[in-house]
């Protein structure tokens, strides 16, 4: 399975995938925010699973997740998707989880359980 993930943290970029390339036959691309994100999207680079922190500069999380599930060009819109974003937010969480039902990603308040981010992989079939 081969993950991109987008965190403007670098201790939790760093930490989330040395996790994921030492749980199983995982690779893992990190990108420090949604802009960098796009742009290996954009070039053509493609991925099982994208997580994405809301909160991040240049891009944030919830415009990643729109340029994914509206650019025809690109057919990225079946792509699973986890959305991230801790308590320090300036829009509600309601709002946000409204946002990921609507395009069709999933919400994952921080802070997690790395049980909970392997679950819900799991669900998506990317165990």
């Amino acid at each position: 399975m081969k993950i991109l993930l987008a965190e403007d943290n670098n201790l939790l970029r760093e930490m989330l995938g040395c996790l994921f390339q030492e749980n199983g036959d995982h690779s893992v691309v990190l990108t420090t925010n949604g802009r960098e994100a796009w742009g290996l999207l954009e070039k053509g680079e493609r991925f099982d699973y994208i997580i994405s922190d809301y909160q991040m500069p240049e891009m944030n999380g919830i415009g990643l997740l729109l340029n994914i599930r509206n650019d025809p060009r690109l057919d990225l819109a079946e792509i699973p998707f986890i959305l991230m974003s801790g308590g320090s937010i300036q829009s509600s969480q309601e709002e946000l989880e409204e946002m990921c039902t609507k395009y069709g990603a999933t919400f994952l308040a921080k802070p997690f359980s790395i049980n909970d981010l392997v679950a819900l992989l799991e669900d998506a079939g990317c165990s």
